[in-house]
């Protein structure tokens, strides 16, 4: 969710009123099925509403949501997303060092060979 958030204000500006759209329409979904909005909802039906918006007329909201998702799951925490490289973790991967940060000095690379 934070990592949607950051991105929101960033990469993802262009799909803001797609993202409101699409809360805006699975609140109604919700108010039409159960008389409460989608967030006051068990997590049964909560599940049960998404499944409905994932293969009603929003499908391509509830895509373009699961795949920032994963994104933000999947992702580098320099992002916002995969905090405490979760993922990464689970998967076995090691962190990647932070982008413009050098790991180790340069002239120890030169004499093992790593530049010239």
């Amino acid at each position: 969710m934070r990592y949607i958030d950051i991105q929101l204000t960033r990469k993802f500006k262009r799909h803001r009123k797609a993202y409101s759209q699409a809360i805006t329409a699975l609140d109604a979904l919700a108010y039409s099925r159960h008389s409460s909005s989608f967030a006051a909802l068990p997590f049964e039906a909560r599940t049960a509403l998404l499944k409905v918006f994932e293969k009603g007329e929003n499908s391509k909201a509830f895509n373009m949501v699961l795949d920032h998702t994963l994104q933000g799951y999947f992702g580098s925490p320099r992002h916002g997303g995969n905090k405490d490289y979760a993922s990464w973790r689970m998967l076995g991967v090691p962190p990647m060092p932070v982008r413009g940060r050098l790991q180790y000095s340069l002239e120890d690379a030169a004499s093992r060979g790593g530049l010239s």
